[in-house]
């Protein structure tokens, strides 16, 4: 495991120059060889969290934040007031081309996922927060602020309170969010240069995350 702290903004967010701190697991992936829900894609990662094979759990105590894998989810916790949390793993993807991206989350504030990061740059995050509204943003990386590639929008496609399941998609040249099955946005294609995936947590916040699952 390897841990780092950095800082960035989040428009729209919260104040700019937070403290971001990132757990990037270790450097495998599973392409589960019988998992039935790879169709139309060479490979795949995929957890469901039955187990912390992916070595996801991991404490913070000065930044208020923890992780750890329990009846069958991921629990994310970061109570700080301030400064972002992720949780990430390297799936052996190859975003340079055709992908899509999928969890299930649940949290009491702010939570997303991310995609496509790397230990020199901070990926890409679709998020969700408690008013119904999501945000697709540029995360930046240790020399560039990040930016809002969609502000805040509000979506009746979001479940309030409950489980919603994120999908970011490229098909050729675009890239296609849905919430539970209903498309939010499209967006022309992105570069993308690493292939760490998981999970993004905002101040104050209590998450859950399921199906982590990764295709290209």
């Amino acid at each position: 495991m390897k841990t780092g702290k950095y800082t960035t903004a989040i428009l729209g967010l919260i104040m700019a120059g937070v403290s971001f701190t990132s757990c990037v697991r270790n450097d495998y992936y599973n392409t589960e060889p019988g998992h039935n829900h790879n169709t139309g894609y060479q490979n795949e990662f995929y957890d469901d969290f039955s187990s912390d094979r992916y070595n996801w759990s991991y404490g913070s105590p000065q930044d208020s934040a923890y992780a750890n894998v329990q009846n069958g989810q991921l629990q994310f916790v970061n109570y700080a007031l301030a400064g972002l949390q992720t949780a990430v793993v390297s799936t052996g993807a190859n975003f340079n081309g055709d992908f899509s991206v999928s969890a299930k989350i649940k949290s009491d504030h702010r939570m997303g996922i991310i995609f496509g990061a790397s230990n020199s740059d901070y990926g890409y995050s679709f998020t969700l927060d408690d008013s119904g509204s999501f945000l697709l943003y540029k995360e930046g990386s240790p020399s560039l602020l990040g930016s809002a590639i969609i502000n805040w929008t509000s979506s009746s496609a979001i479940t309030m309170g409950a489980w919603n399941i994120l999908k970011v998609e490229q098909s050729g040249n675009y890239w296609t969010g849905t919430i539970n099955g209903i498309q939010v946005f499209q967006v022309a294609a992105q570069p993308i240069s690493g292939s760490q995936c998981g999970f993004i947590l905002l101040p104050n916040t209590v998450g859950y995350a399921d199906d982590l699952d990764v295709k290209w």
